[in-house]
């Protein structure tokens, strides 16, 4: 079974409207959840949870509704719990998902333009997750942040 529905805050919508429950579903024992972040993740995810046996959550952050990007004709599902890096780096690694990517690595680009060098690292899946690309990223980099979407944008906090 999957249930696809609509994730995230946007702005002049209900209190109830702007829920973010990926945390919520991440802890639900069985249930698998995933966040993509681009068109070409979010065809391969869905083919994922398609095809799985398990229950999935695929929730969609609202604002990348209107995303337009490359889809690849193929029919490549992308596995779960395998984290994607977006951005090669080796002075910080920021953890995100879902519609943070994007900011991410608009973020490492500031980043760069200051001297220091960001990797960036799309989870896709929280349940599963890929602990073992988070932690060889951290070992490399030293240096670890993770971001939650925000009324405002983004609230970060050190790890």
């Amino acid at each position: 079974m999957v249930i696809r529905c609509p994730d995230g805050i946007v702005k002049m919508q209900g209190a109830h409207h702007t829920d973010c429950l990926e945390a919520w579903f991440a802890h639900v024992p069985g249930l698998q959840v995933v966040v993509p972040s681009c068109p070409a993740e979010g065809r391969g995810l869905l083919r994922t949870a398609i095809r799985n046996d398990n229950p999935v959550m695929f929730l969609e952050h609202k604002t990348l509704f209107k995303t337009e990007g490359e889809v690849p004709d193929d029919d490549s599902p992308i596995p779960f719990g395998k984290a994607r890096v977006a951005r090669e780096g080796r002075d910080v690694t920021l953890v995100v998902y879902g519609v943070m990517v994007n900011r991410a690595l608009e973020a490492a680009k500031t980043l760069a333009a200051e001297g220091i060098d960001a990797e960036v690292l799309d989870l896709r899946t929280l349940s599963p997750w890929d602990k073992e690309t988070v932690l060889a990223s951290v070992r490399k980099t030293g240096r670890k942040i993770v971001t939650k979407e925000t009324q405002e944008g983004c609230l970060s906090f050190k790890i």
